[in-house]
């Protein structure tokens, strides 16, 4: 395959997956909702959603092992997954959806 369809496809599932997401904050917006109230609600729900998974997968004690191997590495990682989350979802409030991909 040529590297510009694949590079197309690419776009286009990252559009696909973006889009619904991007509908759905600005139908809890336009409700009423606040920025803070929608990423709390969001978060909290993936991150429960995250935990039931990676725990059943492991075990809860092989998560938590796991967890405490690299304590510096996973608070620096979890740092940077909530900015560039939070930044996504901010700028998917403040501006048009395609102008923030």
């Amino acid at each position: 395959m040529e590297s510009r369809k694949i590079g197309l496809l690419i776009a286009l599932v990252g559009m696909l997956g973006a889009t619904p997401d991007a509908m759905l904050l600005r139908l809890e917006n336009d409700e009423g909702a606040v920025s803070s109230t929608i990423l709390i609600w969001r978060y909290l729900l993936v991150g429960a959603i995250q935990f039931a998974i990676a725990s059943s997968m492991s075990g809860v004690r092989g998560l938590l092992r796991a967890s405490t191997l690299a304590p510096k590495c996973n608070f620096a990682a979890a740092l940077l997954v909530t900015a560039s989350n939070l930044g996504f979802v901010f700028s998917l409030l403040w501006v048009d959806p395609a102008k923030s991909l």
